[in-house]
């Protein structure tokens, strides 16, 4: 089932599972959400799978949720007890690491360039302090008078 009427193409797929309309619905409405944090996200696959494992009775809905955009894939997958709850939670986490994606983004200087890491930042800052000092020992031991002399 092909969703076009969003900027986002969304495909829901389920494994061994029927799909109802009123979840594909609510799926949509979901990933419209998603679609606003990150608006280069074009492609949205979304597969649900039923396990029949009765041991893991309470994490037997399995939800898998891939966003193809330019240049990058973002995947969340969740288990849970029903489709509903899986789908709350990978959608939480599908929107806590497109956030991330987006500060990491923001933070760069520009475009090829990144933040400078720890090591260089501690070596910048002993080197200011250093040079603080050599300023600090010179003004230290100048001789107020000695101008007034000569």
């Amino acid at each position: 089932m092909t969703d076009t009427t969003t900027a986002a193409q969304v495909t829901i797929t389920g494994r061994n599972v029927e799909v109802p309309e009123h979840f594909s619905d609510r799926v949509k409405g979901k990933l419209s959400k998603i679609e606003r944090l990150d608006p280069t996200l074009t492609f949205f696959h979304v597969e649900l799978q039923h396990e029949p494992n009765p041991r893991r009775d309470a994490q037997s809905e399995r939800i898998q949720i891939t966003a193809t955009g330019k240049g990058h894939i973002a995947r969340a997958e969740a288990k849970e007890d029903s489709f509903y709850a899986a789908l709350e939670t990978a959608m939480a986490k599908m929107e806590r690491s497109l956030r991330k994606v987006k500060v990491r983004r923001e933070a760069t200087k520009s475009g090829h360039r990144a933040r400078k890491g720890t090591g260089e930042l501690a070596a910048e800052i002993v080197a200011d302090a250093e040079a603080a000092r050599e300023d600090q020992r010179e003004e230290r031991y100048v001789d107020p008078y000695a101008e007034t002399i000569e």
